[in-house]
């Protein structure tokens, strides 16, 4: 009878075996620390109940044990308005999303190693004529550019906090959608948002007003989920929105601040425009990947985009209603000390950019003339990627200079 061995990994596997085991490891630190973090968000509860307690307060110890339950079942936090409860809450979410973020950087080293030795191991084998071991290589590549994005985290607050000072959290039932004519606090926690959420109203009597989200809050939309600030302001902080909807009206004034995006767009909500740039949208150290406003021009939109790094983002035309001189870099239309990894750009967001740096990223022209009728000049610190522009403007001095000429900082930094 023959003698049966057992099969050899190959070098596919055998490199995915190892990545694995030092991924978990890398991993274990920042997963124990988040029980731990969940550990002791809980005591707090059972002190505040017995506090609650002694001093013969119903309505506060149900609210605390319900807390209790939703986390406990879920992970996630609910609603409620207790104070000392939105005390520990805000500091939960903190540690949480600082934890996230540590172990982020942990595995994102590893993340790349793996991706870069499976492509020198894809070319080495199919170079050898092991077609097949090649194949099960590019397949694992192929999956790992199909999967969901790593982990994403918003830049650290460090001790910095919201400039804002926010009403106590909504009721959860907030999340379920509707208008709301008063102040709305989004509760802390991770939330798929399955309905429009409406803040103010423009008829028949203007109302506006203004929503919160809090730090260490995260954000998706299902289909029909969205985020519309009819007329007021918006106000996020330290806050991570992934395939998100946030829109805004004439009048809407939306400022995010430590925030991440991931594949979420922006949008003007609404058909108003007795204004130029009728929505305004304020970004602060924030991360952005994937996606942006998918259309936008300056009669619905005006931004101050100021630290910021944006990442594999196919920025669209933008279409200016005015002369982009008297636009372009005013405070209203300014993207200011950020870095764009591996975008595209046209020339008319391009022309918008101050002390800004480019890795990666290509450069082409607009499909309609940009109304440029005196002096606007724009420089821009680059490396690598493609400079497509070809469109004369003889009032525009561009510059694209060496990135090893840069100096000063530029994107979202922990604080």
């Amino acid at each position: 009878m023959p003698c049966l061995r057992a099969q050899t990994p190959g070098p596919v596997a055998t490199l995915t075996q190892q990545y694995e085991e030092a991924r978990k490891r890398a991993m274990a630190p920042g997963e124990e620390q988040g029980k731990k973090i969940g550990e002791a968000y809980l005591t707090q509860l059972t002190v505040l109940e017995r506090e609650y307690s002694a001093k013969g307060a119903l309505d506060p110890v149900l609210e605390l044990q319900k807390e209790r339950e939703v986390f406990e079942k879920t992970g996630e936090t609910g609603g409620g308005s207790l104070d000392a409860l939105r005390v520990i809450r805000e500091k939960l979410q903190r540690d949480l999303a600082a934890n996230e973020a540590m172990i982020a950087r942990a595995v994102a080293g590893l993340d790349d190693v793996y991706r870069t030795r499976l492509g020198q191991i894809q070319v080495e084998l199919t170079k050898a004529g092991n077609i097949e071991e090649a194949k099960a290589a590019k397949a694992i590549l192929d999956g790992l550019a199909a999967d969901s994005t790593p982990t994403l985290a918003a830049p650290s607050s460090g001790t910095k906090r919201a400039p804002w000072s926010a009403p106590p959290p909504s009721d959860a039932s907030v999340l379920e959608g509707g208008l709301f004519l008063e102040p709305v606090t989004l509760p802390q926690g991770t939330h798929r948002l399955r309905n429009k959420i409406s803040i103010g109203v423009r008829k028949p009597t203007p109302r506006f007003n203004d929503i919160y989200l809090l730090e260490g809050t995260k954000i998706s939309c299902a289909e029909g989920g969205e985020i519309f600030l009819t007329l007021g302001k918006g106000n996020a902080f330290g806050v991570v929105f992934e395939s998100a909807y946030v829109t805004g009206g004439l009048d809407a004034d939306w400022r995010f601040i430590n925030c991440a995006f991931d594949d979420t767009r922006f949008a003007k909500g609404d058909g108003w425009a007795a204004k130029h740039q009728a929505s305004m949208w304020a970004f602060e150290n924030c991360s952005v990947r994937g996606s942006f406003f998918p259309t936008w021009n300056t009669q619905d939109v005006g931004y101050n985009v100021e630290s910021t790094t944006f990442k594999d983002v196919k920025f669209p035309d933008l279409e200016y209603r005015a002369e982009a001189d008297t636009l372009a870099q005013t405070a209203t239309l300014l993207m200011k000390s950020c870095r764009f990894q591996s975008c595209e750009l046209p020339l008319s967001v391009l022309i918008t950019t101050e002390n800004c740096v480019f890795e990666q990223c290509t450069f082409r022209d607009d499909a309609s003339p940009i109304p440029i009728t005196s002096s606007l000049s724009v420089k821009v610190y680059s490396s690598g990627g493609a400079n497509r522009l070809q469109a004369p403007y003889p009032q525009l001095k561009l510059e694209i200079r060496d990135l090893k000429e840069f100096r000063g900082q530029a994107g979202a930094m922990d604080r």
